[in-house]
Formats: C-alpha cells, sequence, structure tokens
C-alpha cells in the first residue's frame, strides 16, 4: 500500500500457494477490491501456480490488487510462498531471489529517481536486496557513497536487515548522530549527542564504511576511522536488505546513493584506503567529487566528563565551525592525564596516511579536575610543572602522529578545593606564556573567561554550573567560542 498507482494495461498476477489446513481452500482474485474477482482457485496440500491476467482501464492503486474469498462469504486459510504482479499477458512464473537491488515498492515509483552517477532516494525512496540464500552472520564490511541532501527522518541505514534492523543496521546516522551496525546501540555519543560533529546534510559526497571484525564495530568517514566501540554482535540469517530505510518505508534517509558494497569479512585498513581511492576515481567518471567539502577538516576531542558533556563545547562548537568540520568526542568521564595517554591511539586511528589536504584537528578540553591536586610534586608549583610538562607531551605525541593542529585548554577551577585552585592557577601562567611541548599549540584560555573562569564562578553564577565542576550548558555556551575560534583558524 501507498505506492504509485499502476498505469492502465494489462497484467497477470500470479502466486505460489498452498492450503494451511487440512482441507482444500478455495480463493480468488481481484484488481478492484472485490468489486470484481477471478473464477475461483483451489490451494491443496501442494504447492502449485496461480495466476490471473486482467486488464486496467485506468490508473489503479495496487491496494486494491490482490487475493481475497473466492465468493465474498467463505474465507480462505492460505500459505504463500510468493506473489507477483507482471505487465503483459502471460504469467511468466515465480520471481527467484538473485541478489540485485529493486527499486520502490512497485515499478511506478516516482521516489525512485535517477541523476548523473547516481540514484536519487532522498524522497523516501528505497531498494529491496534478496539473496537466493541466507548466511550465518559474521564479521562483515558494509559501505556506501552517498551524500544526505535531504532532511529524512531520524533512522538513516544504507543497509539494513529487513527482519530486524537491530540485529543488522548500517546506519549513516540516527538523530543526525552515528550508530553502529546493531542499530540500536551508539558509539561514544548518545543518540542524537552527535549532532554539530556528524552533521552530512548538503556536506557533498563521502563514503561511510562499517566493519565488524568479531570483537570491535567501527564507523568510518572515507578513509578515516571515526568510532569504534567493543562487544559481540548475536548471530543471525542475512538474507534481505532494505537500502535506505530502516525496518519501515516511513524511516528513511534524506539520500542519494552512488554506489553501495558488502564485504562478508572485515577487509583490512588498506582496504578500506583502497576502496576510498577506487570509488573516489569511479565517482570522477561521473563528475562526482567525493569528500567534496570545501574545507575538509576533522576534530578529534578529549578530555574528561567537562568535555564529555552531552550539551558541551564540542558539539556547540560542531554546530557553529566555519568551514564546517565532522567529529567526535573521544572524552570519558573520570578521565585523568594518565588515562589520555592510555587511549592516545585512538586519536592515532583518527589520522589517515595520507590526508591529502584534509586537516586534522585535536582538541584537549580543561584537564586537572580528576588528577592536578593530587599530581607529583614536592612544592604546587613544581607539581603544576610536571602536569604541564605530561600535558605537552601528550600534544606532542598527537602532533607526531600527524595532526596539523593540537588546541589545549586552560584549566577551570574546582569550587571549595583550595590545593586544585592554587595548582590550576600555576599550570594556566605555564600554557599561556611558558608552554614545554617541542611543538606550539593553540590555547583555548576559557579560565580567562569573566564569569566562568574565577574561583568562585560556581557562587558567583549558579546559573552557568551543574555543580562545583562541571559548566551545565549555558556555562559551555560561553566556553565555545575560545575553542571555535582557533577551530576556524586552523
Amino acid at each position: 500500500t501507498g505506492a504509485a498507482n499502476i498505469p492502465a494495461g494489462t497484467y497477470p498476477l500470479g502466486v505460489s500457494a498452498m492450503r494451511n489446513t487440512s482441507s482444500d481452500q478455495p480463493f480468488a482474485f481481484t484488481a478492484n477490491n472485490t468489486a470484481t474477482r477471478s473464477p475461483a482457485k483451489t490451494a491443496t496440500s501442494a504447492w502449485q501456480r496461480f495466476s490471473w491476467t486482467f486488464t486496467l482501464a485506468s490508473a489503479t492503486s495496487p491496494a486494491v490488487i490482490g487475493l481475497c474469498s473466492s465468493d465474498g462469504a467463505t474465507g480462505a486459510s492460505l500459505q504463500i510462498r510468493d506473489l507477483e504482479l507482471y505487465s503483459g499477458a502471460v504469467d511468466p512464473g515465480p520471481a527467484s531471489p538473485d541478489g540485485h537491488a529493486y527499486g520502490g515498492t512497485n515499478a511506478f515509483d516516482p521516489k525512485i529517481a535517477g541523476g548523473t552517477g547516481y540514484v536519487d532516494l532522498s524522497t523516501g525512496g528505497y531498494f529491496l536486496i534478496q539473496f537466493p540464500a541466507s548466511s550465518t552472520s559474521g564479521p562483515f564490511t558494509a559501505q556506501a557513497v552517498l551524500s544526505k541532501v535531504a532532511a529524512g527522518t531520524n533512522y538513516s541505514s544504507f543497509l539494513s536487515r529487513v527482519q530486524g534492523y537491530g540485529q543488522f543496521s548500517a546506519m549513516a546516522e540516527y538523530a543526525r548522530g552515528p550508530v553502529n551496525t546493531k542499530g540500536q546501540n551508539v558509539f561514544p555519543q548518545a543518540p542524537g549527542q552527535g549532532v554539530g560533529l556528524w552533521e552530512r546534510l548538503n556536506r557533498g559526497w563521502h563514503v561511510l564504511t562499517h566493519r565488524y571484525d568479531g570483537t570491535t564495530a567501527e564507523l568510518w568517514l572515507d578513509d578515516i576511522r571515526m568510532f569504534a566501540t567493543t562487544g559481540a554482535l548475536a548471530s543471525f540469517q542475512l538474507r534481505d536488505l532494505f537500502v535506505n530505510i530502516t525496518s519501515s518505508v516511513s524511516l528513511y534517509g534524506g539520500e542519494r546513493y552512488h554506489g553501495i558494497a558488502y564485504w562478508p569479512r572485515a577487509i583490512s585498513n588498506a582496504e578500506i584506503a583502497g576502496a576510498f581511492a577506487a570509488w573516489k576515481a569511479r565517482a570522477a567518471l561521473s563528475s562526482l567529487t567525493l569528500n567534496g567539502d570545501t574545507a575538509n577538516r576533522v576534530v578529534v576531542f578529549e578530555g574528561d566528563s567537562r568535555t564529555a558533556l552531552i550539551t558541551g563545547f564540542p558539539y556547540i562548537c560542531g554546530q557553529n565551525a566555519s568551514p564546517a568540520v565532522f567529529g567526535v568526542d573521544l572524552a570519558v568521564t573520570g578521565s585523568t592525564l594518565a588515562n589520555l595517554a592510555a587511549r592516545q591511539t585512538a586519536v592515532r586511528d583518527t589520522i589517515p596516511a595520507n590526508k591529502n589536504g584534509r586537516k586534522i584537528v585535536v582538541v584537549i578540553g580543561p584537564m586537572g579536575a580528576n588528577d592536578l591536586a593530587g599530581f607529583a610534586g614536592a612544592t604546587d608549583a613544581i607539581a603544576a610543572q610536571n602536569y604541564a610538562n605530561a600535558l605537552a607531551a601528550l600534544a606532542d605525541a598527537y602532533y607526531g602522529y600527524g595532526a596539523d593542529r593540537v588546541i589545549v585548554s586552560t584549566e577551570l577551577a574546582v569550587y571549595g578545593s583550595t590545593t586544585h585552585n592554587a595548582r590550576r592557577a600555576l599550570l594556566n601562567t605555564i600554557i599561556r606564556a611558558a608552554w614545554p611541548g617541542a611543538n606550539a599549540v593553540g590555547v583555548a584560555d576559557i579560565a580567562a573567561d569573566a564569569t566562568m573562569g574565577s574561583d568562585t564562578s560556581y557562587a558567583d553564577n549558579p546559573s552557568k554550573w551543574t555543580d562545583a565542576t562541571h559548566p551545565n550548558a549555558a556555562g559551555c555556551a560561553l566556553l565555545e567560542p575560545y575553542y571555535r575560534t582557533l577551530v576556524n583558524g586552523a
């Protein structure tokens, strides 16, 4: 139902059916919602092919074409293996699943539109793929070359298991945020939290890749690994796939597609880079430019809970950055500098071997709330210097991985913590004037903010803070411009 009308013409309707009870079952076909019926058919204990050819005098809704009672009074209980509507005078028999992608609810679906080198499904069109046989799920790679040109709905999948998207759904996004291949499970962000860092609308053509090796699920943007999460996916049978919808025609992405690929294995990093290069060359033949932003930049945020806030400055910055950015927030609540050092390879893995003119910016949010007061040092001054040295070593490591710019933050107060506040004043002076790193950094001097930067800001400006340590959304909005200016200029 809900599909395009069937034009006037002659059509055979065929069904492969058998009875679903112990007695034979009469039924009929109709092309006008039972205003007229075909001669009665009888389903027996064996599978049979039944067909009926009819003529439509005018365009007709497919919702009124189908099977019905043979007489308007007698019901029928049937098992149906397949049901086809063809054009012409003769039923050619059952259609066999062949792994091809078939577009639309029927062949006249206006939501399937063609373009030079792409198919446009942005108004809700979709494809269905049915393989000849099922395969047991395991490691896989799913990839699409796509461009988001319309808002679509909250759910945007380029491949999704028909029987259950929660078992497999290679999603482009959910609520404008990144989502992994279990559909409802997300990467470090919560649903919708990626807004601002994963805004693809009118951002040109890109390759999205989902890879799962049996342990780790990843989402790649072009040849950049953006998100990764560990955890086993439950086994399932994979045979029937939607393209561009997630379980329902009402849940569609506003996408155009140049191509889709699927491997029943986890391809290597080199193969992902090779596929990106191959897609790029192939798209150019249709005058499509992959990663077509005017200035492709990826921003990686790291830090503690103040950077991990779902209403925090990374997401505000992502929405406001100009030129636009893609980004990921790797910050984790409770983090210390030692934690950031331990997971620094996550930043390394976002930097491709060949940046091709793209810029990678790493932003370290305010650090010290969890470890500055207890950091090693015989005096506050020595502890602050040691902390600055460790922070600089981390920034230098990011540069070593290929980051084009590293931005560090001055530290905010922890209201009521005398030791922290004394040490953060010393640390901020070092960050501003005596940076000990081998590489220069951009300094987001949030501690200089008139509202948020004082030791007593929490008491003086309670509407800007959640507690003595954490700015709220309003407070983060005041901090964000300090980062945006540096990101914009990177």
